[in-house]
């Protein structure tokens, strides 16, 4: 069952651009799923590091606001002053792993459930490669997710408004989380990302790296090169894009 021990998330991320012109992207990608209060447990692989360096490793300092050491705490509080939303029993966290050291998490998700089990709450947090992040956060009903006004500049092709559509499905062994992007009620982007739960093993640590090793750099290098690839199919940027700024921790979305 999903959320019940840390797991290898392993498959691909896709992003579909449909206006103003067509264009696809796939990569394959793996990310790390744990609970927060249990992630010290993750020690005990000889592969993997909490706040210290191995082949694959966890920062508190990449999450949040950079300095949160609770970072259960940290989404708890989030939630409830945004949604009102409490009792929540466990904060689960999907997001890349540092691979030697490296790491650039576009989105990065911590699930919030009750004590059910059942996920009453998401908070998306989303990181540009000027530096920048924010979080959205949505309450959940019945797998229903609520929608976000973007607030901050992803992809310099697209303008920095608009809304964000939400979705997740969660099975016993796979995760699918999809992202679309509105404006004035016309599908701009759909991004999703489909992923299968693996044992949180040295030896499936091996395997994942080895299948995808510098994952960090080559997320990063697509995004790049699918860029000049967008400017030659005549994409051009709707607005200036400034010089990379220090990270931000914008206010999370409001309801739709």
């Amino acid at each position: 069952m999903m959320f019940e021990r840390p797991a290898i998330m392993q498959g691909s991320v896709v992003h579909q651009r449909i206006q103003p012109v067509r264009h696809r992207l796939e990569y394959g990608v793996f990310s790390i799923l744990t609970d927060l209060e249990e992630i010290d447990g993750l020690k005990k692989r000889r592969l993997f590091g909490t706040n210290r360096f191995n082949l694959l490793s966890f920062h508190a300092r990449d999450m949040a606001d950079g300095e949160s050491t609770d970072l259960a705490g940290y989404v708890r509080r989030k939630v409830h002053a945004e949604t009102g939303i409490s009792g929540i029993s466990h904060v689960w966290l999907l997001t890349f792993p540092r691979v030697l050291g490296h790491v650039f998490n576009p989105l990065s998700i911590y699930f919030c459930l009750n004590s059910n089990h059942a996920v009453v709450a998401a908070v998306f947090e989303v990181s540009n490669t000027f530096g920048d992040r924010t979080s959205y956060v949505c309450a959940v009903n019945d797998g229903r997710v609520e929608s976000a006004s973007k607030r901050m500049l992803v992809s310099p092709f697209n303008k920095t408004m608009g809304r964000y559509r939400f979705s997740l499905h969660v099975s016993d062994d796979e995760l699918t989380v999809g992202v679309a992007l509105y404006e004035n009620g016309h599908a701009i982007l759909r991004t999703h990302q489909k992923l299968k739960a693996l044992p949180f093993t040295d030896a499936q640590i091996l395997k994942s790296t080895a299948r995808y090793p510098f994952m960090t750099l080559k997320v990063v290098a697509a995004i790049h090169f699918e860029a000049a690839r967008l400017w030659l199919k005549g994409l051009r940027f709707p607005q200036k894009v400034s010089r990379a700024r220090k990270t931000q921790h914008m206010p999370a979305s409001s309801k739709q």
